[in-house]
C-alpha cells in the first residue's frame, strides 16, 4: 500500500459515537496501538477512560481497504452493548487511560469478508525518554482526531491539526508524566494521539553527533484534558468534554491541551499478560 508519510495518519485513528445511561450522544477518538507480548503481538485501540464511562452502546468505525489501497466508499461499523465493559482502564485509576483488545474484531470482520485497513502505531513509535532530547521547549505537533463530532463521513477520515507543545516534553509538567500543547482542543478530541512531526527536517538524538535527515515522526502522548474559563472566571482544569450539549455556554477554552505522555501505555502489559493467562487459570 503506497501511503504517504502523514497520510497514515488518516488510518491510524477510529471515530467513537456512543450513547450514556442518560441517552445522551458520546463522540471521542480512539487510535489503533500494537503491543509486543510474549513473542507475539496484541492488536488493541486506545482513548481516554471518560470517554467510554457511563456508556450502554458505541459505535467505532473501522477503516477498509480494497485491492490494496484504501476504500473511501466503505467503513466497518462495530456496534456493542454495554460498551463501557469492553475497555481495560489503566492499572493507576488516576490515569486517564483505556485499551480495548481488538484482535476478536479483526477475526469476525475477516470472517465476514471484510478487509480492515489497520494502520497501527506499536511500541517503537513512542518518542523514547532517552530521544525527547531532540525536542526544544517548543516544537510542532500534530493531533489526529474528531473535534466536535466533526468528520468526514462519506470516507471515513478524521480532521489533523497542528499546533505546537507548550511545556518541555522532557519535563514533566507538575511532576506527572505529562505535558500541556497549544492547540485548539474541543469535543471529540478526546484520545486524540499527539504526534511530534517534523517533515523533511533534521534532528540529533542524544549521544549521536551525526545528524538525522528525512521525515520525523513519534507518539508524544494522549490528549485527556485542558484548562477552561468557567461561568465565574476562573480557570479550572477539565477532561476534554465528549458531548457539545452546554459546552460553549459554560466554559471557554484556552487552547492548551493536557496530554498524557505516551510511555504510560507500556504500562498496561502486565495487565495484558494477565488477560492472556486468565483461560488457562
Amino acid at each position: 500500500m503506497n501511503l504517504g508519510f502523514s497520510e497514515k495518519l488518516l488510518f491510524n485513528t477510529i471515530h467513537i459515537i456512543a450513547v450514556d445511561e442518560s441517552d445522551n450522544s458520546v463522540t471521542g477518538t480512539a487510535f489503533l496501538f500494537e503491543y509486543e507480548i510474549n513473542g507475539g503481538v496484541m492488536p488493541c485501540l486506545v482513548t481516554n477512560k471518560h470517554v467510554v464511562e457511563g456508556t450502554v452502546k458505541g459505535t467505532l468505525f473501522f477503516h477498509t481497504q480494497k485491492d490494496g489501497e484504501p476504500d473511501y466508499k466503505n467503513h466497518h461499523q462495530v456496534v456493542f452493548h454495554e460498551f463501557e465493559h469492553g475497555w481495560i482502564g489503566h492499572p493507576d485509576l488516576e490515569i486517564d487511560l483505556c485499551i480495548m483488545p481488538i484482535a476478536g474484531i479483526i477475526r469476525e470482520a475477516y470472517e465476514m469478508g471484510v478487509d480492515l485497513l489497520l494502520i497501527y502505531m506499536d511500541e517503537t513509535s513512542i518518542l523514547s525518554s532517552e530521544n525527547l532530547d531532540v525536542l526544544d521547549a517548543v516544537d510542532d505537533i500534530v493531533m489526529v482526531g474528531y473535534p466536535n463530532g466533526l468528520w468526514d463521513d462519506v470516507h471515513n477520515l478524521p480532521l489533523i491539526r497542528r499546533g505546537t507543545t507548550a511545556t518541555h516534553p522532557n519535563i514533566d509538567y507538575q511532576n506527572k508524566k505529562e505535558f500541556l500543547i497549544d492547540a485548539a482542543c474541543f469535543p471529540g478530541s478526546s484520545g486524540s494521539p499527539v504526534i511530534y512531526y517534523k517533515p523533511g527536517g533534521t534532528i540529533r538524538l542524544k549521544h549521536d553527533d551525526r545528524p538525522r535527515q528525512g521525515n520525523h515522526m513519534a507518539l508524544m502522548g494522549i490528549l485527556y484534558a485542558g484548562p477552561m474559563f468557567d461561568a465565574e472566571g476562573e480557570i479550572v482544569i477539565q477532561k476534554i468534554p465528549t458531548r457539545k450539549v452546554g459546552y460553549a455556554s459554560t466554559a471557554i477554552p484556552l487552547n492548551l491541551g493536557f496530554v498524557i505522555k505516551a510511555s504510560r501505555l507500556l504500562e498496561f502489559k502486565p495487565e495484558i499478560e494477565k488477560l492472556l493467562l486468565a483461560p488457562n487459570e
